[in-house]
């Protein structure tokens, strides 16, 4: 009830609109937003073939002081370049690793036939080898902390490898009485392969990622190469496979922030963006509008291994550069959200209910930033079942800049800005857009 002694009703929150199409809620200023979205437009001809080649380059990997590692075939070895002059032998090899990845503990991990190679970069302990049979490591990527996830291609299979090396201790024996702990090392190695994944028949994993967080993103291959996107937690949690509109053979995936994925697509500048949903429901996602442009030279081949933001993406070179973003986005041309959800009328919704039949409601207020040429429409309706099935009629409201031919037919009432920040006596406003501007920003 507001200081006139009137009952107010919000919509602010995520769960005051249970459907949303084309539009997006942001939590931090609590307000709706047209959802940034682009359309990708056709795929090359020989997008197959560009990204089964891409998948047969081993990925470069890169520390965190910048220093960067690629796998040279002449020379058998892991070669290196840092802020230093010149190209440095990293590690020999007895064959052509699998792949390989340097982790937050700064060991390298290189994946060989049955095998994994740890190499510490900081030399605490000598190299040593993990068997893992059974299980043919394909991909590596770093886990927050140490360790790494590890992915078997032929099968689809996932394995953790935890714990560390311990480190290189004296040469001398120690003395009788010198305490030590039991064991030596409380968290040896070890390759733990997870339950098996419930991939459909014909689907084949292809690339993953690590976030920040600790979530698994899965990039898969499904019938003539429509990609499909899983999530897996840290606790081990599968999400539901995610399609991804208008992209077939992408060939690697890496984390752009905490919650958006950006792909390596044949043939593609530049690298599509899209934003997974964390429900475990399944659900077909749209390219964000956000524009991450490749260099000229860029090469059709995995993002390089990291360890902090951004991306990397190889060049000529050997060379890596960084993935950003433009400052420009794309956004969706419009939008619809309901406090319902239309399709199910069943489903749960967020109704305003004054519990009493006489009630009259009085007016309507929207604190927006609406620019030129942008408005939005709000159609209200009332019913005496606390259901939206069977309403013959609904009245919109127009707010801001819509264009005629979009308008309802007859007369429509349109809102009139209001100089106060907030239709709450007092209050300094809710929106996030600073003071308030004649038709475009406030009340």
């Amino acid at each position: 009830m507001d200081a006139n002694r009137q009952r107010f009703w919000l919509l602010a929150d995520a769960a005051h609109w249970p459907w949303l199409e084309h539009v997006d809620h942001r939590p931090g200023c609590r307000a709706l937003r047209l959802a940034s979205e682009r359309s990708l437009g056709a795929m090359v001809d020989d997008a197959a073939a560009i990204a089964t080649a891409a998948l047969e380059r081993l990925p470069m990997a890169i520390d965190r002081e910048g220093a960067r590692a690629w796998w040279e075939e002449d020379a058998g070895a892991l070669l290196a370049r840092s802020h230093l002059p010149g190209t440095a032998t990293l590690l020999a090899l007895p064959e052509r690793p699998r792949d390989f990845a340097i982790g937050h503990d700064d060991v390298l991990m290189v994946a060989l036939a049955e095998r994994l190679l740890l190499h510490d970069l900081r030399g605490r302990w000598p190299d040593a080898l993990l068997p893992t049979p059974g299980f043919q490591a394909w991909r590596v990527a770093a886990a927050p902390g140490a360790g790494a996830w590890l992915l078997e291609r032929g099968s689809g299979r996932l394995a953790r490898l935890t714990g560390c090396m311990a480190v290189a201790r004296p040469a001398a024996e120690y003395a009788a009485g010198t305490f030590r702990p039991q064991p030596e090392n409380p968290s040896p190695l070890v390759m733990r392969v997870l339950d098996p994944l419930a991939w459909l028949a014909g689907e084949r994993p292809q690339a993953m990622a690590v976030a920040e967080d600790g979530r698994l993103a899965l990039l898969s291959w499904f019938s003539d190469g429509e990609c499909r996107l899983r999530l897996i937690d840290a606790e081990g949690m599968v999400g539901a496979p995610q399609a991804l509109s208008e992209v077939r053979f992408a060939y690697a995936l890496d984390w752009l922030g905490d919650d958006r994925i950006a792909l390596r697509v044949p043939g593609r500048r530049d690298a599509p963006v899209f934003v997974p949903r964390a429900s475990g429901a399944a659900a077909s996602l749209v390219a964000s509008g956000e524009v991450c442009p490749l260099q000229p030279d860029a090469v059709e081949a995995p993002f390089a291994h990291r360890l902090d933001q951004p991306p990397r993406y190889p060049i000529a070179g050997p060379a890596l550069e960084p993935l950003h973003r433009l400052s420009v986005s794309h956004l969706a041309r419009s939008g619809e959200a309901a406090t319902f959800t239309p399709a199910h009328p069943a489903h749960p919704a967020h109704l305003i209910d004054s519990g009493d039949q006489a009630t009259v409601w009085h007016r309507l207020y929207a604190e927006a930033r609406l620019p030129a040429g942008c408005g939005f429409i709000a159609w209200l309706a009332t019913t005496a079942d606390p259901v939206p099935d069977g309403i013959a009629e609904w009245h919109p409201h127009v707010f801001g800049d819509i264009p005629e031919a979009d308008l309802p037919a007859g007369a429509v009432p349109r809102a009139a800005w209001e100089r106060l920040p907030s239709e709450l006596p007092g209050h300094p406003g809710l929106g996030a857009w600073g003071a308030p501007q004649p038709g475009r920003a406030g009340l």
